[in-house]
């Protein structure tokens, strides 16, 4: 049986855009662009690689990036990926005050910005979620649009660490 590495290293650049095309929200670029850099040493270099084609990425890039996520709390339609992380922190089952509270804070946060509030919702609670929506209104333009892509690469660490455990049924234990 192939490693992770191994299969992802010999796939063709198509399955490897495929694989890893849900990493960053609805940015297939960023695996298209990072194929080129096969064959990976280790694991870590494949997200180190697609972080890296972030960061080097223009303004237009970035801020479509950063668009394509949705407004949490919302109840709209969602890529999956999107749906079970705002599940699994509980904005799925808010109640009527939170939901309010919800909208009006990402109503706020959207007409400072003129992109939605993001952040890495696994590694939080709702409530948690909505004090740091608060708190970050008060940043400037620049901090927050920093802020929001620190968060996209927390987002697309939890993925990928999620996709390479599916990939890799044995689990080595320190």
């Amino acid at each position: 049986m192939k490693q992770p590495l191994e299969m992802i290293n010999h796939s063709s650049e198509e399955k490897f855009i495929e694989l890893f095309q849900d990493i960053y929200e609805s940015s297939p670029w960023i695996p298209q662009e990072a194929v080129v850099s096969r064959p990976f040493d280790q694991i870590s270099d494949i997200l180190e690689t697609m972080q890296q084609v972030l960061d080097h990425a223009p303004f237009e890039k970035k801020l479509a990036l950063i668009r394509a996520h949705p407004e949490l709390g919302k109840k709209i339609k969602m890529s999956s990926t999107s749906t079970e992380e705002q599940q699994k922190a509980g904005l799925n089952a808010l109640n009527s005050d939170e939901y309010h509270e919800f909208l009006t804070c990402n109503n706020s946060y959207q007409e400072k910005f003129h992109f939605p509030f993001i952040i890495a919702v696994a590694d939080h609670t709702k409530s948690e979620i909505l004090q740091m929506m608060k708190l970050r209104l008060a940043n400037s333009y620049d901090e927050e649009f920093k802020t929001a892509l620190k968060e996209i690469n927390r987002i697309a660490e939890l993925r990928f660490v999620q996709l390479i455990e599916k990939m890799n049924p044995i689990k080595i234990t320190e």
